[in-house]
């Protein structure tokens, strides 16, 4: 597996290489001929219609082009969820987990999930903790052998903790 740095990196390359083009495609649609603005106008919707159609038709393929940064986002939240974790701020890293589950396209359930099970749990979330212990348990993209590992370690842990958040305790 690549590291989730360089991960971030090629997003990045690959967002700036797209906004580049479309820039490209748009400034030639717009200056064109220096004729007709009525013209170039029409060109310019014509093109991104084309776009938008080519895009469409790509379908599961196509998400990184329709949004680039949205992968360089989403190893951004990672790499910063875990710095803030390793530095001992749970509920940053907590805080942080949460928006990264929002990138479950592009970053799977079980990192995303594991990691925000580990941050709330550290920082006494127990029902956020509980949350994404459910979110890992039923996802058919964790293998099998490894949800049950996820349901006998959350059965030890909710055993001795009921899952409350902090501001629900009473």
């Amino acid at each position: 597996s690549i590291h989730p740095e360089r991960k971030k990196k090629l997003y990045l390359l690959a967002a700036l290489e797209i906004d580049k083009y479309k820039r490209k495609a748009f400034d030639t649609q717009m200056t064109g001929d220096g004729g007709d603005i009525i013209k170039n106008t029409a060109q310019t919707l014509n093109t991104l219609v084309t776009q938008d159609q080519t895009l469409s038709s790509l379908g599961g393929e196509g998400k990184g082009v329709e949004n680039p940064w949205r992968g360089a986002e989403a190893y951004h939240l990672y790499m910063l969820a875990q710095r803030l974790l390793y530095d001992g701020a749970y509920e940053s890293a907590m805080r942080c987990a949460i928006r990264l589950c929002d990138y479950e396209g592009v970053i799977s359930t079980q990192t995303c999930y594991s990691l925000l099970s580990l941050s709330s749990y550290y920082c006494k979330y127990m029902q956020q903790c509980s949350k994404a212990f459910i979110k890992l348990e039923a996802s058919p993209d964790v293998p099998e052998a490894t949800r049950h590992r996820f349901e006998d370690l959350a059965l030890e842990i909710f055993t001795r903790h009921p899952p409350r958040d902090p501001s629900s305790r009473m």
